[in-house]
């Protein structure tokens, strides 16, 4: 029940959430910078409100009321937040990939290796995945690159366990369920977690009739051909 819209932001520029892409980083050989950081026990009365608010089309104007409890969710996601640390070795590695004079130019990590390198621990992986299953949901996977976890459950499961409604919404006659406010979660699962992406909004497609080409090398998609060619 994850947004296309908000895996798509998971960009380079901002956070480097690669959803399972192999990405640019080191030659391997440095130590893991993960350390834990859900310290004491969840405490389910201890909340935080995540960062990041509820999806920008899920406003009083497009909503057409409280889903019942019962009601499945789908797939969605929570997004795992790293350390200041861990953002700063990143962000070191990504401007020495593009350098040719660094000895990491253009040298590369799998999805396992970078989620070592910068994802979180292991043991805040557990923490997080326990509560999640605490609260009724269905774990799915947890990422390769450890940025984020997939799971599922019903409208019911995610009010009590995040303090937000499953409303649906209708916009320009594309509906989708979403969350009606920011979600909450424990207080000490704030410092992994970066955000949780708990609708089923889907970015509508542009329509075309005329075949179109990607350009490998601006990455700009063109008409395969001009327009008197395309008409004639």
């Amino acid at each position: 029940m994850f947004s296309n819209r908000l895996v798509i932001s998971l960009s380079l520029g901002a956070s480097l959430l690669t959803l399972g892409l192999t990405v640019p980083a080191s030659h391997g050989q440095m130590a893991s910078l993960a350390s834990p950081r859900v310290l004491g026990p969840v405490n389910e009365s201890q909340v935080a409100t995540i960062q990041e608010k509820t999806l920008p089309l899920a406003q009083a104007r497009f909503d057409r009321g409280r889903l019942p409890d019962g009601t499945p969710t789908g797939h969605m996601l929570m997004l795992l937040r790293r350390s200041d640390a861990q953002q700063q070795a990143l962000n070191r590695l990504i401007a020495e990939q593009k350098d040719p004079k660094s000895a990491n130019y253009r040298k590369w990590l799998t999805p396992e290796q970078f989620g070592a390198q910068f994802g979180i621990a292991d043991a805040d992986v557990q923490a997080v995945t326990s509560y999640l299953a605490a609260q009724g949901f269905a774990v799915g996977r947890v990422f390769k690159d450890k940025t984020a976890i997939e799971f599922s459950g019903t409208a019911g499961q995610v009010r009590s366990a995040f303090q937000t409604e499953i409303h649906s919404y209708a916009v320009n006659g594309h509906t989708f369920q979403a969350n009606a406010a920011a979600p909450k979660i424990p207080a000490a699962l704030a410092a992994v977690e970066k955000n949780s992406a708990l609708n089923t909004y889907k970015t509508p497609m542009a329509k075309t009739e005329r075949p179109m080409m990607l350009d490998c090398t601006t990455g700009i998609s063109h008409p395969l051909y001009s327009d008197s060619e395309y008409n004639a």
